[in-house]
């Protein structure tokens, strides 16, 4: 993963929530469904919720909770 630190590509303006790019959000799913990596695990090390993970996923078709080869498995089908 592009040497992914804790913080990649994250702006925070004024007041309002902390806004995540696109290839961030991408790649932090790639974390968990190509790599197998736990979400809370994930979410941990990146400095970010677990429900924002978890809708971050749910927009890409990640089932929750689901391992990285059942996903892999799911999307060849």
């Amino acid at each position: 993963m592009s040497g992914m630190g804790k913080k990649l590509e994250r702006e925070q303006a004024g007041s309002k929530p902390l806004k995540y790019s696109d290839r961030f959000k991408a790649e932090v799913v790639a974390m968990v469904t190509e790599l197998g990596k736990r979400q809370a695990e994930v979410a941990r090390e990146l400095g970010i919720t677990t429900t924002t993970l978890a809708r971050w996923l749910g927009k890409n078709g990640a089932p929750r909770g689901v391992a990285a080869d059942v996903v892999r498995s799911a999307r060849d089908h």
